[in-house]
Formats: C-alpha cells, sequence, structure tokens
C-alpha cells in the first residue's frame, strides 16, 4: 500500500489553507526571495492537519506527501521552486569521483531528495539507501517509485546488528542520532531496527562502489559494520563531518584510505580535512587516482 492510500489523501484535492500557504511561500520566498514564508507555515502545520500530510507532485507524474511539521519538506519544495539542494557540492563530488555504472549507498536517507538527485545521473547504476525513522523511509519509497534501480532498506547501518534507539528531536528528522548524547533536550525516542553493511552484503544486497553517510555522529559505528566490504571492495567513502575535528577524521579513517574535503558549490575535491570549504568530506582508497 503506498502513502497516499494509506492517509487517504488524493493528489490535487488539499485543503484550500494548505494551498493557500504554499501559494504565498512560493510567491514570498521563490519568487521575491524573502523570508519568512515557511516560518510562518511551520507554526501553522501542528494545528492543520492539511499541513502534516500534503501532496506535492513530482516531474515524474506522481505525488510524494510531506509533513510541514517537520523541516525536511521544505527541501522538497525548495527544490521543485528551483533551488539549488543543499547537498549539490556532494553530488557534484560523486559524480566527480566515480567512473560510472555506480552502485551507492546512501546511509541516512530522511526524506529521500538525495537519493532521488543523484540516482538521474547516468554514471549511477542503482542505489541502495538505508533509513530507520518509518516516516521518512515511506516518503522514500514513494519519492522513487519510479526508479526500479532504488533499493530500501528500513534501517539504520551500524556497527551490531540489534534494535537500537533513535532520537528524534521534534520537527527535525534530519537530526535524528543514535548517538544520545548529540540529541537535542525534548527528542523523542523510536526503537528501530540496526544492521552492519557487511550482513547487508550477506543477505544479497549488493557491495558498494560508493558509501554516503548522514548518521548525525555514528558515522563511526557505521564504519566499524563495514570492515570487511571495506577491506574487500575498498568503495569511495563520503561522510558529513559536521560531528567531527581533524583527529576525530583520522580515526575514521579506513587504513590504505586518504581523506579529502569537498569544496562548495563545485565538488571539487581538495586533500586533508578543511571544514571551511564544506560540511563534508571523502575518504579515497590510496590506489585510486583522482586528478584534483
Amino acid at each position: 500500500m503506498n502513502e497516499q492510500a494509506e492517509h487517504g489523501t488524493k493528489p490535487g484535492k488539499a485543503n484550500p489553507l494548505a494551498d493557500l500557504l504554499l501559494a504565498l511561500y512560493r510567491f514570498w520566498h521563490g519568487r521575491l526571495g524573502l523570508k519568512g514564508a515557511g516560518y510562518l507555515i511551520g507554526k501553522i502545520a501542528p494545528l492543520a492537519e492539511s499541513l502534516q500530510r500534503y501532496p506535492i507532485r513530482l516531474p515524474e507524474g506522481h505525488s510524494i506527501l510531506v509533513d510541514f511539521r517537520d523541516v525536511s519538506s521544505m527541501s522538497w519544495v525548495n527544490h521543485l521552486l528551483g533551488e539549488e539542494f543543499q547537498e549539490a557540492a556532494l553530488i557534484n563530488a560523486i559524480n566527480f569521483a566515480t567512473d560510472g555504472d555506480a552502485v551507492v549507498w546512501d546511509i541516512g536517507a530522511n526524506c529521500g531528495l538525495f537519493s532521488y538527485l543523484l540516482i538521474q545521473s547516468p554514471k549511477i547504476k542503482r542505489i541502495i539507501f538505508c533509513e530507520p525513522n518509518e516516516h521518512m523511509f515511506r516518503m522514500c519509497i514513494n519519492a522513487l517509485i519510479a526508479y526500479p534501480n532504488a533499493t530500501g532498506f528500513p534501517a539504520a547501518l551500524s556497527d551490531k546488528s540489534e534494535d537500537a534507539d533513535l532520537f528524534v528531536p521534534a520537527g527535525a528528522t534530519t537530526m535524528g542520532s543514535l548517538q544520545p548524547q548529540k540529541s537535542a533536550p525534548g527528542a523523542h525516542r523510536l526503537r528501530v531496527r540496526c544492521i552492519t553493511g557487511d550482513d547487508l552484503i550477506a543477505q544479497g544486497s549488493p557491495a558498494p562502489d560508493i558509501i554516503k553517510i548522514d548518521t548525525e555522529g555514528h558515522e563511526l559505528a557505521v564504519l566499524r559494520g563495514l570492515t570487511k566490504t571495506i577491506r574487500t571492495h575498498k568503495p569511495l567513502i563520503f561522510l558529513e563531518h559536521l560531528n567531527f575535528d581533524e583527529a576525530d577524521i583520522s580515526c575514521l579513517l579506513p587504513a590504505d584510505y586518504e581523506a579529502f574535503s569537498i569544496s562548495s558549490p563545485d565538488g571539487v575535491l581538495a586533500k586533508g580535512f578543511n571544514k571551511d570549504l564544506s560540511h563534508n568530506s571523502a575518504f579515497i582508497p590510496r590506489s585510486r587516482q583522482l586528478t584534483v
């Protein structure tokens, strides 16, 4: 059953209040470039059911339901307004670093926009996305329904295959973390399934050529669970480094890999660790020849 059927909402049947607010946002933010309309929608959303499952039509012809109580919804709206995706540099870096025909693992897929944009690259053969938050996972599935070469797992990658608590701040699923110390005060707990990347391959998932990790401080556990995969297949690894310093990066870096920083917005890879360039780093096997 798809998400639209589950919620009983059909595209084109949105509440007039929600339509009016989205029209205001498109004009105020999209056309005039002014701030405030998104804040207004976020304040009204907890009180307006129609803003909690609002249908947004994608260019492929299908719709996804977004919940404007969560910041991830604005990512989809802004994308459809033609704004540059906040992870555009990361997508550019992946396209630059791969030779093509690549299998990508998107670990921490959230609302699915990253996978949705990346899978449209001619260099990407297949995407495996992992997202433990059930609501976000359904959004990913619906967003990527037109792409049979995208496969999702409703699980978090970690260093153990077991259940764990995911801490999700209210209205900010993008900040959900398996690390209690990284969570905001008042974050609610979701019991989620965890699996190691090595176990995922043992269960038949294709080995990655590229791994993208955005897990809000849980990156080291993700990499520990991929020890055999990294040693055997030498994938390119891209990860958010907001929660780390240079010493942490040295601990995260697998043997025989070199750290690069990703420049924003062009996605050029620069040797070494430099937080001033962007919020993402890349780990590239030393055997891999890149022009930087």
